[in-house]
């Protein structure tokens, strides 16, 4: 018997570098009830021990356009790589493919401009080679994987202005948005004259403003990820 849960956290640890290598070790569980001795369960798990392969862990970090996995066409994806505690490690080789093809290869970021506008999901793999600062005949080697969906943002969407003539600064205009079309919700309505937003951007369709002096009111219509 390796751990009795009896009475200490229903789990078992085995420290690294503990086991040689090449040994095989078969982990029996036996549970009981506590109520009922008669009722009991067994699984049971094989587990090899085998040397490292001189692994290192990536991450793909999002700078731009790919917040929450998603991204838009109309502008470029940002990523960078990351290598997890690789501080006596160099990293020589830097490989960034979209689906199948090699794109980058170059540096630890990447800015890719999506080439098929019809595709819904891109698919970027990043692969690395490192060499030990202090013994340089190590190699090391790691990769990372991202998804990304493609965000159209909202559609369809129609806003209407009641009433249509009013005193600058006094009317109060009750602006009202219907029928959008969006996977990622809540949507946020900003409206504006010109290039100036008229107050901060709020999730309620129906919004209440008085206006400044103008002919045309616009309204912005955003999701969750500001598309």
């Amino acid at each position: 018997t390796l751990h009795d849960s009896t009475e200490t956290p229903k789990r078992i640890s085995i420290p690294a570098y503990s086991q040689p290598n090449n040994q095989t070790l078969r982990f029996v569980l036996l549970i009981r009830s506590s109520f009922d001795p008669l009722r009991t369960a067994t699984t049971t798990q094989i587990i090899v021990f085998s040397s490292s392969r001189r692994l290192i862990d990536i991450n793909i970090a999002c700078v731009s356009n790919c917040n929450g996995n998603k991204y838009t066409i109309t502008s470029h994806i940002h990523l960078k790589g990351q290598c997890i505690r690789c501080r006596n490690k160099k990293i020589t080789k830097w490989k960034w493919c979209v689906g199948t093809s090699v794109v980058h290869r170059a540096s630890s970021r990447l800015i890719y401009f999506v080439k098929d506008a019809l595709a819904s999901r891109l698919s970027i793999n990043l692969d690395v080679e490192a060499k030990h600062r202090l013994r340089p005949s190590f190699t090391y080697r790691g990769s990372s994987w991202i998804y990304l969906e493609k965000n159209t943002g909202p559609t369809g969407t129609t806003c209407n202005v009641n009433p249509r003539k009013g005193d600058a600064l006094e009317t109060l205009f009750l602006i009202k948005c219907i029928q959008s079309h969006a996977r990622f919700k809540p949507l946020k309505y900003c409206v504006g004259i010109t290039r100036f937003l008229v107050e901060e951007c709020k999730t309620d369709e129906m919004q209440f403003v008085r206006l400044p002096p103008t002919t045309i009111v616009s309204v912005k219509v955003c999701d969750n990820f500001d598309v």
